[in-house]
């Protein structure tokens, strides 16, 4: 009985469930309304970590008490950033309604959204702007790499002007500088534009889509697969 109660006590811990389905063996030190402080169970003399109850679904305590968390009607501030948030308003989502811009600010049914917000939510909820929206980044990102290739380019070629034989490579550098920098200048204004202007996409594909059952492949970020839209 003795070792039964002990086993029992040494058991005892709190797990803390994630919204991915994470389950985390824990200590709880604190708890508070935006984070909750713990140890590993299995390292209780170890470094103490630190949750954002956005990430969280739910606590079981070593008591069996549960708490759990209900991200559905959060309304954040405008311009917030919620680290490892996910915008979960999929049984939200009313037809006819719109997004609006203001800023860097998102705005759907009386609520907020940050960036990484819309973008989870265009994401679970409208694949047309979401794919505008990554198609828009990525050429962001090219416009700003052949950037600083271009500028090195020239920057390298300066130098060089002084040096012999400067006549064969000075001409090659600026080419490619210019290749480059010109290369940037028609990434950069699509990309920025396709970013912004996707929220339009939903307004006006996704917002007033008439219900309706679809069958067909969609590639997402973790590969190609068959998809059912409703």
């Amino acid at each position: 009985m003795i070792m039964l109660i002990v086993a029992g006590f040494v058991s005892a811990q709190d797990v803390i469930i994630t919204n991915d389905s994470r389950k985390i063996d824990a200590q709880i030190i604190e708890v508070s309304q935006t984070e909750v402080k713990y140890k590993e169970k299995s390292n209780p003399n170890g470094p103490t970590f630190v949750l954002n109850t956005q990430e969280i679904n739910s606590i079981i305590y070593a008591n069996g008490s549960v708490s759990t968390y209900n991200h559905q009607t959060q309304n954040y501030p405008a311009g917030s950033q919620q680290s490892g948030t996910t915008y979960q308003v999929d049984s939200q989502l009313t037809p006819g309604s719109l997004i609006t811009k203001s800023g860097g600010t998102y705005f759907y049914n009386g609520k907020s959204m940050s960036e990484s917000e819309y973008v989870a939510f265009v994401q679970n909820n409208c694949y047309e702007a979401w794919q505008s929206y990554q198609s828009g980044q990525k050429l962001v990102k090219s416009g700003w790499t052949y950037f600083g290739v271009g500028l090195g380019c020239i920057v390298l070629s300066i130098p060089l002007a002084f040096a012999p034989y400067s006549l064969y490579y000075d001409p090659i550098l600026w080419g490619l500088g210019g290749g480059f920098l010109i290369s940037s200048v028609v990434c950069l204004p699509i990309g920025y534009t396709r970013m912004n202007n996707s929220y339009e996409i939903f307004n006006q594909q996704c917002a007033r889509r008439t219900a309706k059952l679809e069958f067909g492949i969609q590639s997402s970020q973790n590969g190609i697969g068959l998809a059912m839209k409703f």
